[in-house]
């Protein structure tokens, strides 16, 4: 009878003890920390009507970097506003951003606005040239 009962307890007491809490968990095993939390911008690319095509992202991305300004992300819009339809207008094309929110105020000092800003605002796909 000794025999039967420390047969059915030790593997009871065996998984009972393999479920404790060990909080001394290795490095691996921590979870990382949260990414950093960001904020689209945008500014006019100045393109008119019939005319100048404006800026680029690229050479607009340049002006945030040096601001002092690190992009994750970027892509073209249009800031969703009526215009005419008349040559030399401003056609409404901007350039849109992703960047750290502790780099918010660098980027408006360089002329950048938030996006949520423009709620008409609409992401489109950038004209690539070949």
């Amino acid at each position: 009878m000794k025999k039967t009962s420390i047969l059915i307890c030790l593997p009871a007491a065996l998984l009972t003890a393999s479920c404790t809490n060990d909080s001394r968990l290795p490095d691996a095993q921590v979870a990382p920390p949260p990414a950093p939390q960001t904020v689209q911008v945008y500014k006019p690319t100045g393109a008119v009507q019939c005319g100048n095509p404006g800026a680029t992202g690229a050479t607009l991305a340049l002006q945030l970097v040096e601001s002092g300004v690190s992009v994750s992300d970027a892509s073209c819009g249009h800031d969703g506003m009526m215009r005419i339809a008349q040559c030399g207008a401003p056609d409404g094309s901007i350039a849109v951003f992703a960047i750290a929110q502790r780099d918010l105020a660098k980027a408006q000092q360089a002329g950048f606005n938030p996006l949520a800003e423009l709620p008409s605002a609409q992401l489109m796909p950038c004209n690539v040239s070949p």
